[in-house]
């Protein structure tokens, strides 16, 4: 599979954004200029591996999820909603799971049961 860069630099977008930062802030983070960073959010340059690995370790996101390689079948929506929970510690992850089953009992979208 060839990677796409419009594909990485929206995710790139998205992640900055979902972070209420500036692309001048985003790129300092990343030690970039705010030009090599709109380049990479514009798709006209692939990041380069260096520059993936600091918005892995930074932000708390999988690789998988910038280059969509996670499961095809799970919306973005779905895919950034693991992304957050993944950065919970377990006694929240206890109490988001309550959550999301009084949720789906109380307002079914879908006949699949999921326990």
């Amino acid at each position: 599979m060839a990677l796409d860069s419009v594909e990485m630099g929206r995710k790139l977008r998205e992640i900055r954004e979902e972070n209420h930062m500036t692309q001048k802030a985003f790129a300092s983070v990343l030690n970039i200029s705010q030009q090599t960073l709109s380049r990479y959010e514009n798709g006209k340059t692939i990041i380069p591996y260096e520059d993936l690995r600091k918005v892995v370790t930074v932000f708390g996101v999988s690789v998988e999820y910038i280059l969509e390689l996670e499961n095809r079948e799970m919306t973005s929506d779905e895919i950034r909603l693991v992304e957050y929970y993944r950065r919970i510690d377990d006694r929240m992850k206890q109490g988001v799971k309550n959550m999301l089953k009084a949720m789906a009992e109380e307002f079914p979208n879908k006949s699949k049961s999921y326990s």
